[in-house]
C-alpha cells in the first residue's frame, strides 16, 4: 500500500519537465499515470485531489522520482518544487 502524498518527478522524456505527481499516480517508481483529458487547471486539481487515475484518457509515462520523501502536505511540496526548477 502506497502512502497518501506527492512525489517530485522529472519526465524522462522530456527536457527539464518537473513535475508533482500524487502517490497513487506512480507505478513501481518508475511511471505515472498522467491524463490528456484534463486541461491545466483541472489538471492541477486532480493532481492537488489525488484523483484515482482511470482506465479511459489516461497513459503511463517514465519518470524519474527526484526526491524519495513523500510530502504529506501539497504546500510543503509545492515549495520543494519550486527550490528544485530553480537550481
Amino acid at each position: 500500500m502506497v502512502k497518501p502524498g506527492w512525489y517530485v518527478v522529472k519526465f524522462r522524456n522530456e527536457k527539464n519537465v518537473i513535475e508533482v505527481i500524487p502517490s497513487n499516480w506512480i507505478v513501481h517508481f518508475e511511471e505515472c499515470n498522467w491524463s490528456s483529458k484534463f486541461g491545466s487547471i483541472k489538471l492541477q486539481e486532480a493532481i492537488k485531489n489525488r484523483l484515482t487515475p482511470s482506465a479511459i484518457g489516461w497513459k503511463t509515462y517514465p519518470i524519474r522520482v527526484i526526491c524519495k520523501h513523500i510530502f504529506e502536505y501539497f504546500l510543503l511540496m509545492m515549495m520543494h518544487q519550486i527550490s528544485q526548477t530553480q537550481l
